[in-house]
């Protein structure tokens, strides 16, 4: 049996097929309800259960799970009827302000298609070089056809994320509790920004869910997919200190071939004079700019806004950093980061601490847009469930 660190231990009597345990506590501290208080006769959990076995008395109740859940379901209802007769129909028609996002990455893949070296000929266009050849074969049809696909996949994506994060919890919840959490996730305004924009945000979670899920158990597997996800949009790559511990050097070794395989496997479309430009011209842009506008919640942009004028409120435009928003943003990536993984050391779960990294990428973004923030979905549907067991 290979030795784990403090953070990957699983507790005793864990269920097959779950690699980490809770929090482990000591003999004089108190544990946290588990899967164990569920089963337990006399757990109140399971006495709250049988009083709300029914969504209907769940909500007379007050049970945040179902109330969050109603409200999911219902806009995630009359955002499919929005989004159909607000932005799909119009996209068909060529016009590009409903699909914003989308039409970046069409306009990526077509120039990349016709010529490789002007990939980077819109300054908007901000993803390594693999990413310019997924958009490609996406450019291959209509832009309508296109979005529409796009929309389709960002929902079986959502589909995908709740899968594994059910395989995370130590019980997840059944028959409607089940139900509300798909709701309140399915429904969330990150999820179906991603679907009206045409984003990529899902995709990235499903990739890290996929790395945390299959670390301990396939850590070669794990590294590579994480690469895949780091070609698509570099915010996966920070979940790679989690695979810097003893016994998971695979890994790192399955990451090094990821990215090697993606990037042989995209040459005939991408040279290698692109990874220079983007590395040389790209990144520093990155670094360098935030956007004003009020949907983008990152922590440069908040502080950023706090200097401007009404005005310069609700119009997008860029603008530099100041040096105080540029430091408080890396300080709150490197300082979340460095706490997830002390937390982790301590006895966190892989998947919790995987979580908060997530959320604290999504918060320190310079771009930290609506659409982004389905990266901290995670973590706020823990807190949920959290929330639900009461002290």
């Amino acid at each position: 049996m290979r030795d784990m660190d403090p953070g990957d231990r699983a507790r005793q009597g864990d269920p097959p097929g779950r690699p980490y345990g809770d929090v482990e506590t000591s003999p004089t501290e108190t544990a946290s309800p588990d899967a164990a208080d569920f089963q337990h006769p006399t757990s109140p959990i399971r006495h709250r259960d049988a009083a709300t076995a029914s969504l209907a008395g769940a909500l007379r109740a007050g049970d945040p799970l179902a109330w969050v859940g109603a409200i999911g379901a219902l806009v995630f209802v009359s955002f499919l009827v929005y989004w159909g007769t607000g932005s799909l129909v119009h996209v068909f028609e060529d016009e590009r302000g409903y699909a914003a996002d989308f039409w970046i990455y069409n306009k990526a893949g077509v120039r990349l298609l016709a010529d490789p070296a002007t990939l980077y000929d819109d300054p908007s266009f901000l993803y390594p070089p693999p990413a310019g050849a997924f958009f490609g074969v996406v450019a291959l049809v209509s832009i309508g056809w296109g979005y529409l696909l796009f929309a389709v996949l960002n929902l079986i994506a959502m589909v995908g994320c709740l899968r594994l994060g059910e395989t995370m919890l130590p019980d997840p919840p059944r028959g409607w509790a089940r139900a509300a959490l798909w709701c309140a996730a399915l429904g969330s305004a990150p999820a179906m920004q991603n679907v009206k924009w045409g984003q990529v945000n899902v995709f990235i979670l499903l990739i890290s869910l996929a790395f945390l899920a299959w670390l301990r158990e396939r850590p070669f597997w794990a590294g590579a997919i994480l690469a895949v996800g780091g070609w698509l949009k570099l915010y996966p790559a920070v979940l790679g200190v989690l695979a810097l511990r003893r016994g998971t050097y695979p890994a790192v070794a399955g990451a090094a071939f990821g990215a090697l395989a993606v990037a042989v496997i995209a040459l005939p479309l991408v040279p290698p004079a692109l990874y220079l430009e983007y590395v040389r011209d790209v990144l520093p842009e990155i670094t360098r700019e935030t956007t004003l506008g009020t949907l983008n919640a990152g922590i440069p942009a908040v502080i950023e806004r706090m200097s401007q004028p009404p005005s310069a409120l609700v119009v997008y435009r860029s603008a530099s950093f100041s040096a105080f928003a540029s430091w408080a943003g890396r300080l709150v990536l490197v300082g979340g980061v460095a706490l997830s993984v002390l937390a982790w050391r301590r006895g966190w779960s892989t998947e919790a601490a995987g979580a908060m990294i997530l959320m604290v990428v999504a918060v320190s973004a310079s771009f930290g847009w609506e659409y982004t923030f389905v990266l901290t979905m995670p973590f706020a549907l823990a807190c949920l469930l959290l929330a639900r067991r009461g002290p």
